[in-house]
């Protein structure tokens, strides 16, 4: 909760600054020391872009980014800011696409382990069970309904899981 500074210059960056101030976010989340002056770097070099940034997949990567940050400080809100870009994973049919391929975009398959990940560390397992499953992190979705109590429908997971892919060691051994 830092105290909001007024912004008294218009925002005077275009889409292609704002990729690379993402770029710096995601070097100094990757490469630098984790520790709270480098968590606030992120957050305001996030918040200018989303501020400035008129692009959707900017916008979409800054966010998932924010999340992830997010996480070291309040869980469950970083929870709720992914289950929203969960939730929203298509792509607008009126977005421009001319800077898709200049940032990291998350895909909704990234998301969801994220998300099932942060559901798991607080305890909320069978969310974490349903989105893990769809996004085929099976042996993950199965443990998590192992601990809400229900074997049989880990079981039968795996089970399904192993049909598809009969040669997925990890399953094999959760079944025995």
């Amino acid at each position: 909760d830092t105290p909001e500074i007024p912004n008294y210059l218009p925002c005077s960056i275009g889409n292609l600054e704002c990729c690379i101030l993402l770029i710096r976010a995601m070097y100094i989340a990757r490469f630098e020391t984790k520790d709270d002056i480098q968590f606030e770097k992120i957050e305001a070099l996030l918040r200018k872009v989303l501020e400035c940034s008129s692009d959707w997949a900017v916008r979409r990567t800054a966010l998932f980014l924010r999340s992830i940050n997010e996480m070291n400080k309040n869980t469950i809100r970083a929870a709720n800011q992914l289950q929203s870009l969960y939730h929203e994973s298509a792509v607008p049919k009126d977005a421009p696409n001319e800077n898709i391929w200049l940032v990291s975009l998350p895909s909704s398959y990234e998301i969801g382990y994220c998300l099932g990940n942060i559901l798991t560390s607080i305890g909320n397992l069978a969310p974490a069970a349903d989105i893990f499953s769809r996004t085929g992190f099976l042996e993950k979705a199965a443990y998590c309904l192992l601990g809400i109590g229900k074997k049989a429908d880990a079981e039968k997971l795996v089970i399904e899981g192993l049909e598809e892919q009969p040669d997925n060691y990890s399953l094999q051994c959760l079944l025995g």
